[in-house]
């Protein structure tokens, strides 16, 4: 309980009885109804817009930060499963969530509310309510928010990014385009994949197998392998699946699940509180601050967008390197 901001005071001790008693009765009303508000009953904030994972009382808020390389938020989810096949990809998707796509060509994971679109021929995406779909079938399809554009080409590959001065579609037609935010660089090479870089970053792995992007100077690591693929670290996590198939960046109290004939994919475990996403290419991180900041999306449901985003990564084959930025 908080304290309250005043106190009510007699303003004489010659108060009569029944102007003793209202003024109690006052401050009494006054006191549960505080009480009622700080416990989230009734507040702008409950109903879900509470935190979590801090036990009810703050504000949800999906933190993306371009320094630690983190986006981070309290874990709203439960009951994860493995789905899809071996025969093309498998993901992981929490209880509420279900397993879109098909064996032909890719599950994916989808949100409460999202639809499927796309096509067996190429590929099949989750949108959210209000989005689009972009891109072609001879190439791929990927989810376009309201206000954003299509770029990229049908030669490599579409991606969706903001329609915003400054954006634009990085990389090359001889390996992959990737979503630009103003002012970052594009790393990697034409050999292998590009990525986009935000200024002051590194970009590590190799051109015999992947590139990837992290912070400068946040005790980050690659891990992985020349012969499978590269993915980036932050402190504390490890590198879980395997070389005969993919390697996957593995935060702490989370589950690896999968199998070793067709990708491996993970998610949190029950212990964990705080869920914490990273991205290989780290223009992901620039596309979802970008929907932050349009100030249209729940921070739950921007929650949301961050999960698709990472469950889904793999979703394309041949599952070793995630997909670049807006390419989802």
């Amino acid at each position: 309980m908080v304290p309250l901001p005043f106190r009510f005071r007699s303003r004489s001790r010659s108060l009569v009885p029944w102007a003793t008693a209202r003024t109690r009765a006052i401050q009494t009303l006054l006191l549960a109804v505080v009480a009622f508000q700080w416990s989230g009953c009734g507040s702008p904030s409950a109903g879900g817009g509470t935190d979590a994972g801090t036990g009810g009382g703050a504000a949800f808020h999906v933190d993306i930060n371009l320094t630690t390389g983190l986006i981070t938020f309290p874990n709203k989810y439960t009951g994860w499963s493995v789905g899809g096949g071996s025969a093309t990809n498998f993901v992981a998707y929490p209880s509420g969530w279900s397993v879109g796509g098909g064996s032909a060509t890719n599950f994916i994971a989808v949100p409460p509310g999202w639809a499927v679109g796309g096509g067996s021929a190429t590929n099949f995406v989750a949108y959210a309510p209000g989005w689009s779909v972009g891109g072609g079938s001879a190439t791929n399809f990927v989810a376009v928010p309201p206000g954003w554009t299509v770029g990229g080409g049908s030669t490599a590959n579409f991606i969706a990014y903001p329609a915003l001065p400054g954006w634009s579609a990085g990389g090359g037609s001889a390996t992959n385009f990737t979503a630009l935010p103003p002012g970052w660089s594009t790393g990697g090479g034409s050999a292998t994949n590009f990525i986009a870089v935000p200024p002051g970053w590194s970009v590590g792995g190799g051109s015999a197998t992947n590139f990837v992007g992290y912070p400068s100077g946040q005790g980050w690591t690659v891990g992985g392998g020349s012969a499978t693929n590269f993915t980036a670290l932050p402190p504390g996590w490890s590198a879980g699946g395997g070389s005969a198939t993919n390697f996957v960046a593995v935060p702490p109290g989370w589950s690896v699940g999968g199998g070793s004939a067709t990708n491996f994919v993970t998610y949190p475990g029950p212990s964990v509180t705080t869920i914490q996403v990273k991205f290989d290419d780290p223009g992901w991180l620039g596309l979802l601050k970008a929907l932050q900041d349009s100030a249209s999306y729940p921070e739950e449901a921007l929650a949301d967008a961050v999960m698709y985003a990472l469950l889904n990564l793999r979703a394309k084959s041949p599952h070793r390197v995630e997909a670049p930025a807006g390419e989802w």
